[in-house]
């Protein structure tokens, strides 16, 4: 592969985990407002931001669980996170062991690409989705 090919396919993953993030953070925001201060006025900012960390530094499986547990998404929302946990999980920990020859323009390659770009497309429908669950959660609050 040549070097042009290896810096769109370090970017694409770049991408990828650049939209995990704000999966993460979204989540991480309405856990906290739904599960841990449930109410308008009952902390301060400072202390919102203090719970929205404390969420934030456990790793996303956890977060997933404890999104589950305090019933904080939708069920099916609450399915495609758990799903999309596992491409994460699959892209950071054993894409290359299981993928080791992307940098060989092949079938492989465009497999790989092409599961990282549907993994980004999840990602940002997952972003939306979440963050519109947790508008209508705010509405409802008030």
């Amino acid at each position: 592969m040549d070097e042009e090919n290896v810096v769109i396919m370090f970017a694409k993953i770049g991408e990828a985990l650049w939209h995990t993030q704000h999966v993460e953070r979204v989540l991480h925001t309405y856990i906290a407002f739904k599960d841990r201060i449930k109410e308008r006025n009952t902390v301060t900012e400072a202390e919102a931001e203090a719970i929205i960390k404390s969420i934030a530094q456990m790793p996303l499986g956890r977060v997933i669980k404890l999104s589950k547990d305090a019933a904080v998404l939708s069920a099916p929302l609450q399915k495609r996170i758990t799903a999309f946990n596992a491409e994460r999980r699959w892209l950071v920990h054993w894409s290359v062991v299981e993928k080791g020859d992307t940098l060989i323009i092949n079938e492989s390659h465009y497999a790989f690409m092409g599961r990282v770009a549907q993994y980004v497309a999840e990602a940002r429908y997952l972003h939306r989705a979440i963050a519109s669950e947790f508008e209508d959660f705010t509405v409802l609050k008030g």
